[in-house]
């Protein structure tokens, strides 16, 4: 991650999230409201993203042990089963 993109949308990221060659990507990022928004225009033109989680202020990215943990209990709750295309949630 480069500090030069922080704080602005960044469209190449969420190009990334929408499935290549099959397979489906689900981005993770702090950037909650430039995500929004650009989850809102890839639904606009049809191409909409696999997913998005969104990392809350409360876990800092000093403490990626504390990610990890809150990535696996997002995965627990779905118990296998996927959110849809195009899903935003909040760890």
């Amino acid at each position: 991650m480069t500090t030069a993109n922080r704080g602005a949308a960044h469209p190449g990221a969420m190009a990334a999230a929408r499935s290549p060659r099959g397979r489906q990507w689900t981005m993770v990022t702090r950037n909650r409201d430039d995500v929004i928004e650009l989850t809102r225009r890839a639904f606009a033109t049809n191409r909409p993203h696999h997913g998005v989680l969104v990392v809350g202020r409360r876990t800092p990215n000093t403490d990626p042990e504390g990610i990890a943990h809150a990535l696996a209990a997002w995965a627990r709750r779905y118990d296998g089963h996927d959110p849809g295309v195009g899903f935003i949630d909040f760890l």
